[in-house]
């Protein structure tokens, strides 16, 4: 959770959309209402995670050792940004 980091985006109607989040991160969304005499309480928060994205490098040292004449063994390292 990215504790202690607060955004403020300015909207003018009841909807919005928050760019430059991190991939897989959760956060803790809360909206207040402000007009010309103030501003509201904030609502209850709402906790919301953002997708995965897709590997960007294949699998690497990927081994195929025949095990009978019908199955295969296939074994691989798992690249870094496919964790």
């Amino acid at each position: 959770m990215n504790a202690g980091r607060i955004r403020a985006v300015e909207v003018s109607g009841p909807s919005s959309h928050i760019p430059g989040l991190a991939p897989a991160h959760a956060y803790l969304v809360r909206v207040v209402a402000v007009n010309g005499v103030g501003t509201s309480q904030p609502s209850s928060e709402v906790r919301v995670s953002t997708a995965h994205e897709p590997p960007t490098l294949p699998p690497t040292n990927v081994r195929v050792i025949p095990i009978s004449s019908t199955s295969l063994r296939v074994t691989w390292q798992v690249s870094g940004s496919a964790r």
